[in-house]
């Protein structure tokens, strides 16, 4: 990861409105998480963070949300690790 200059004009944060609905269903929808591994091979503190989120993006394209307290896959990915990734959560809740 890169580091952001101190001298620049740029600002730490950008804020979202999120209130409004998105334009597409592609979108960020709050706080996301994203993998950049197979759910099996993530560390604890990375599954940790996942659990606080609302959108978990894995490492092979796949996409989790939060709807109504119950994870839904939107989207597989390659290698199913979304599919893995909902069963896992689902054992936690």
């Amino acid at each position: 990861m890169a580091r952001k200059p101190d001298d620049d004009e740029l600002p730490d944060e950008i804020p979202l409105d999120l209130r409004a609905p998105a334009a597409d269903n592609d979108g960020p929808t709050g706080n996301s998480t994203y993998l950049s591994m197979p759910w099996a091979k993530a560390s604890a503190s990375i599954l940790a963070r996942a659990l606080r989120t609302s959108e978990i993006n894995t490492y092979d394209g796949g996409r989790l949300v939060l709807v109504d307290g119950v994870w839904v896959v939107l989207k597989s990915g390659e290698s199913n690790d979304a599919d893995v990734v909902r069963e896992a959560l689902r054992k936690v809740d």
